[in-house]
């Protein structure tokens, strides 16, 4: 690489995350209603666009009618006795992140995650009301001046729940209680769960690398679809493996050093080769980062086929589930298209009505080996499912068409490997921790057993069934192992989390 590819591709990996940083930035503000500081996070655009779950907004003078008319500033004269700021609390975390930053260090794209909690007076009884909550983000940053700010933002609705009622159940969220007088009716209605709706694979669409803005389709813009309501094809055939970039949209060689030409100093040519290596290592995090979190997005989808395509062609692969486990890539592919399958196979889609597998990734640990052919990383997963029994669930003691929603917590461990210009998946195995329906606690609830799962297609069930709590059981040491600096894999001799 130059001097100049170099400083490009740099640039580029602190764009990842100073918009990562807007995002988080966003929760903190929005927890403690400062407005007005979520307004100085914007791009002064006229197209800036901003999608609410109640309402959309457009240009940085419509930023401001949402932040600063229709959710007001803590500073606000009357505001500290308004129901808007006393007795609420609003926490929104953000997790599960895909960010892709174009090729030109113009723009860059993001989806996330958000599970938090509301608390507000209800107005109609005078009391407290405590609630769950899960969203979506997806957000457009652009460079401007000399900083990023938020371009185009969209907040998808997932599910609320208060306290004592499951989010199956729950008619009256607090949100409905608040009037936002300055929104436009949204250009396309958000999902909402319930025991006929299947989840969405295009609300957000996860960002894929692109080089420029401009070249991005029209639907793809905001993650939405096209005006016709069709998702284009190459949605779902774009390989979802990562390009480690040399900043031009180029896939530098695994083996070697990318060239320096114009540079005869033996001094030099070390500084670059040590500057292109630490470059190489920190795009293989961002796009193992990414691999992790575009699973997570496919998984509630039923997105499966490009999933599996995220995986490495290689007879050593292993996916361990609590049920059991499958080997080499054939063994994945049984695993997610015949005992999984996609939402494409109408025998899958027609089971999906009232579905929602939702699983996070949060509190990362990741190592790249320092030969850049692999990495290790580990998660833990907060979750929660909901879906409607039918022959192939998983045995619950319920009757066939009983609508159940469940906590579901567990952590997750990864390999990664550099294969033919990509990183792909090449290890994974899923840790439970816990299963417990809505409004039970999980020290009272038996939790699941391999033979549970009505999957048929595994290569051996677990010798000995896997941890999970129990209040006669003592919390293992090593289930993940967090991942340490390491030479190469040869030299480690184990997987993640072992």
């Amino acid at each position: 690489m130059t001097l100049e590819e170099l400083k490009l591709g740099f640039d580029r990996v602190a764009a990842a995350q100073a918009c990562r940083n807007l995002v988080g930035s966003i929760s903190y503000y929005e927890a403690a209603t400062r407005s007005k500081d979520i307004v100085f996070l914007w791009a002064k655009r006229e197209d800036d666009v901003l999608y609410m779950p109640w309402g959309a907004y457009y240009g940085i003078e419509g930023v401001k009618d949402c932040y600063l008319k229709d959710i007001g500033d803590r500073d606000d004269p009357g505001m500290q006795d308004s129901p808007k700021l006393k007795g609420v609390m609003n926490i929104r975390e953000t997790d599960t992140c895909v960010l892709e930053v174009a090729g030109d260090n113009k723009t860059v794209r993001g989806c996330w995650m958000s599970p938090g909690c509301n608390t507000a007076v209800r107005q109609s009884t005078g009391k407290p009301q405590a609630e769950w909550e899960w969203r979506k983000i997806c957000a457009d940053f652009i460079h401007e001046g000399d900083t990023w700010k938020i371009w185009k933002l969209h907040i998808y609705p997932l599910v609320t729940a208060s306290y004592e009622t499951c989010w199956t159940e729950y008619k009256d969220p607090l949100i409905k209680q608040y009037e936002f007088p300055h929104a436009k009716p949204l250009p396309r209605e958000n999902w909402h769960l319930a025991k006929d709706t299947v989840y969405p694979n295009d609300q957000p669409i996860v960002p894929l690398p692109y080089q420029t803005y401009p070249d991005l389709p029209e639907f793809d813009k905001m993650g939405e679809k096209n005006d016709t309501g069709q998702i284009d094809s190459q949605v779902s055939s774009r390989q979802v493996g990562i390009k480690v970039s040399d900043g031009q949209g180029n896939a530098t060689p695994q083996g070697g050093r990318a060239g320096t030409e114009g540079s005869t100093d033996q001094a030099d040519s070390k500084i670059l080769a040590e500057l292109e290596h630490r470059l190489k290592k920190l795009q293989a995090q961002e796009a193992c980062r990414n691999l992790v979190g575009r699973y997570l997005f496919a998984h509630p989808a039923f997105d499966n086929i490009p999933f599996v395509d995220s995986w490495a062609k290689r007879e050593d692969d292993a996916l361990e589930m609590p049920w059991g486990t499958y080997n080499g890539y054939e063994g994945v592919r049984n695993c997610y298209l015949r005992d999984h399958g996609d939402r494409t196979f109408k025998e899958t889609y027609d089971t999906l009505g009232g579905a929602l597998f939702l699983h996070e990734a949060d509190t990362e640990v990741l190592e790249v080996a320092e030969d850049c052919k692999t990495a290790q990383g580990v998660w833990i997963s907060m979750g929660h499912e909901t879906f409607v029994m039918n022959e192939k669930s998983r045995d619950t003691g319920d009757a066939p068409g009983t609508w159940e929603a469940e906590w579901a917590w567990s952590k997750y461990a990864f390999d990664f490997i550099f294969e033919d210009g990509l990183w792909k998946i090449w290890h994974m195995r899923l840790y439970p921790l816990f299963k417990a329906p809505f409004g039970k606690s999980w020290v009272e609830e038996e939790q699941p057993k391999p033979e549970d799962w009505k999957f048929e297609d595994i290569d051996s069930r677990p010798q000995v069934p896997w941890w999970t709590y129990g209040p006669d059981k003592i919390y293992p040491p090593d289930e993940p192992e967090p991942p340490l600096p390491y030479g190469s894999f040869d030299e480690l001799g184990k997987g993640a989390g072992k």
